[in-house]
């Protein structure tokens, strides 16, 4: 019966995957700013039978009045990242990369964090997510957004190494919004 808000959703893997520890109750909104991004989404809903989620083109750095009124009891911010973590399978990555990005990213992603941040309710919890490895993209986003969100709380952060954990590298960041924990 939760209503869940999964900002950054396509291709869809981590929608599906709630959906499936909902049993498809509740309701889950599953945005992403790009429409064909968006549409190879809603194919993988359909394909694997998600029927609580419903999708919404939404541009969180120029958020207007998306989902207005509306508050929700968890919120999964999966950031668009630098994809330092994941370069083993994507190589293209380090020669892609300018030097400047590592900080525009970092923008972006508290950007993102800032718009979302409003519609989680007292009690909520938010999981801010990268497959980054650099410190400016996760610990220190994690921290500038509870610097300047009073109430929200850093509950746990978490990261994997390749070269320690033999998988790809992520950061998650678990906060909590002043009021009583669901």
């Amino acid at each position: 019966g939760e209503r869940v808000l999964d900002a950054c959703a396509a291709p869809g893997g981590k929608a599906v995957f709630m959906a499936g520890l909902m049993r498809n109750t509740g309701s889950i909104a599953a945005c992403d700013v790009s429409a064909a991004r968006l549409q190879r989404l809603r194919e993988n809903l359909e394909r694997l039978e998600a029927s609580c989620v419903t999708t919404h083109q939404v541009d969180w750095e120029q958020w207007t009045a998306a989902f207005e009124n509306e508050s929700f009891d968890r919120i999964l911010v999966d950031a668009p990242c630098t994809n330092t973590g994941v370069i083993r399978r994507r190589i293209d990555v380090k020669w892609r990369l300018r030097p400047d990005e590592f900080a525009e990213l970092a923008a972006r992603q508290l950007a993102i964090l800032r718009s979302v941040l409003p519609l989680l309710r007292p009690g909520g919890r938010l999981v801010y997510s990268t497959c980054s490895l650099e410190p400016e993209e996760n610990e220190a986003v994690a921290a500038r957004v509870v610097a300047i969100t009073p109430g929200l709380q850093l509950l746990e952060m978490r990261r994997s190494l390749p070269f320690r954990d033999g998988i790809d590298g992520s950061f998650a960041a678990l906060f909590l919004k002043g009021g009583e924990a669901i």
